[in-house]
């Protein structure tokens, strides 16, 4: 359920969403999340919708603490770097805040590298 509200047309419901599959992550552990939900929750980085692609970096956000280093640098930070190029300015300005608020969780040599 809270991957169709994912998609939901309101903010406050988009971000309850993320919200629950932090703690679902949380409680069923990253291995699982990785090969079942997180999959899901990214794809919104495709959409049509610039409204659902926010979602997709406000998910990295959040996720971003809980799921390791690994994951982190292998799966949410490419994404999210693909997202600079998005055609939406209010996207783009959302990557570089996404950007700002892992940057502290990323290891020295990421960071250097990017």
């Amino acid at each position: 359920m809270s991957l169709a509200w994912l998609k939901d047309c309101v903010y406050t419901i988009r971000q309850s969403a993320i919200e629950n599959i932090r703690q679902i992550v949380e409680a069923f552990g990253v291995e699982w999340a990785t090969g079942s939900l997180l999959p899901e929750v990214l794809a919104t980085h495709t959409s049509t919708n610039y409204l659902y692609r926010l979602t997709a970096l406000s998910a990295v956000t959040s996720l971003a603490r809980i799921v390791g280093e690994e994951v982190l640098c292998s799966r949410l930070l490419p994404l999210v770097i693909t997202m600079a190029s998005d055609p939406v300015p209010n996207v783009r300005f959302n990557v570089a805040k996404t950007l700002q608020a892992i940057l502290g969780l990323l290891p020295p040599r990421v960071v250097e590298g990017t």
